[in-house]
């Protein structure tokens, strides 16, 4: 079995975000090993969603001490999210 319906959020401000998201990414990731579930982290991924268009660092979420992919736009329930929240790609079935 694959662990693959796990979603964490967190809102605040960048470092404590990436605090908050690795905190909690650590434990789900030791849960789905200790009931195991095959964990598949190269399809861990990160959305952030920007206040300002200029913010362009990268966050620094890890998870058994590799980083996760951040990425422009996200799938989630079939539906397609960019970091901006405009669902146009998702309309354009992108």
């Amino acid at each position: 079995m694959h662990a693959d319906d796990h979603h964490l959020y967190s809102l605040g401000h960048a470092s404590e975000v990436e605090r908050i998201l690795t905190d909690q990414a650590q434990p789900a990731s030791n849960w789905s090993t200790d009931n195991f579930l095959m964990v598949n982290k190269e399809n861990f991924q990160a959305l952030v969603i920007k206040r300002k268009v200029k913010e362009s660092e990268l966050m620094d979420i890890k998870v058994d001490n590799e980083n996760i992919e951040q990425t422009a736009l996200l799938k989630v329930l079939g539906v397609n999210i960019d970091e901006h929240l405009n669902f146009s790609c998702h309309i354009k079935t992108c």
